[in-house]
């Protein structure tokens, strides 16, 4: 079942998706729509926050959905709409606990994000807000959500992280959906690289345009490529075959070459500076 509209899925590179509860009301306020991508009310019923996903891929222009504390540069929030009034020791649900339909339907929301994100099912990028201090060490002021269930809050933090990716996994193991295919251009470094693929979550760009652009030298195998030339990437660049063309990943060539790459979406280009 799809819960997310194509239209609230931008093309833009984004590396994990963080799961949460409001700590609020079973409805969806003003509030949470603010620093939300996806909200799911207590009766399963999703809705769309006021950013976009693409506002999340830099977050330097401050505005994005600030949903967790130095963590939301490439960064999905999802948010069950519940909570309120909880206290975590001794354990108290609040007036309105999380229910199993809402737990259910932000696995299968994640999994729709992970499969058009091409994100991998790991616990450093699907995890719940309460478990991104110890898997990334990025300090959250004492954050639990969503880590406690309301129905068997005997269950452990680590045990409530492994269950919901399990249950992400079995939804992403489903029917993936159809992948879009567009023809947008890439910006490196102010030199314009023409038409390239872009699929869901990636920009394509051939890897031969690349190195003729920087009078690289080409090393190429069956599954990566290697570039030798001044400023050329250190290490090996994985390729895909796309219609029998080697190409690469735009973002990881410029993760190699340590520049930042970002989706402007007025002009239609991948821009790497």
């Amino acid at each position: 079942m799809a819960f997310l509209k194509s239209s609230w899925l931008p093309n833009c590179a984004m590396r994990r998706v963080i799961y949460h509860w409001t700590a609020g009301q079973h409805q969806a306020s003003s509030l949470d729509k603010e620093h939300y991508h996806f909200l799911v009310e207590s009766d399963g019923k999703v809705i769309k926050g006021n950013r976009s996903i693409a506002d999340n891929v830099s977050t330097a222009d401050g505005v994005y959905a600030a949903h967790t504390l130095g963590c939301n540069t490439g960064s999905i929030g999802v948010s069950a709409c519940c909570m309120a009034e909880a206290i975590e020791r001794p354990f108290k649900v609040g007036k309105c606990p999380m229910t199993e339909t809402q737990w259910e339907t932000m696995a299968e929301i994640v999994a729709e994000l992970c499969r058009f994100y091409r994100i991998p099912v790991t616990p450093e990028t699907v995890l719940g807000h309460g478990e991104v201090e110890i898997r990334l060490a990025i300090k959250q002021k004492g954050k639990w959500d969503p880590m406690i269930l309301p129905w068997d809050p005997g269950m452990s933090r680590s045990e409530v992280g492994s269950a919901f990716r399990a249950l992400v996994q079995r939804h992403v193991e489903g029917p993936p959906p159809p992948e879009e295919t567009q023809f947008v251009s890439v910006l490196l470094k102010g030199k314009e690289l023409g038409s390239v693929a872009m699929t869901n979550g990636g920009a394509w760009v051939p890897a031969n345009t690349v190195a003729e652009l920087f009078k690289w030298t080409m090393d190429s195998r069956p599954d990566e490529v290697r570039f030798k030339g001044a400023r050329s990437p250190k290490e090996a660049v994985a390729v895909v075959d796309m219609d029998g063309v080697q190409c690469i990943d735009a973002e990881q060539l410029a993760a190699r070459m340590g520049y930042s790459l970002e989706w402007d979406q007025r002009s239609r280009k991948v821009v790497i500076t």
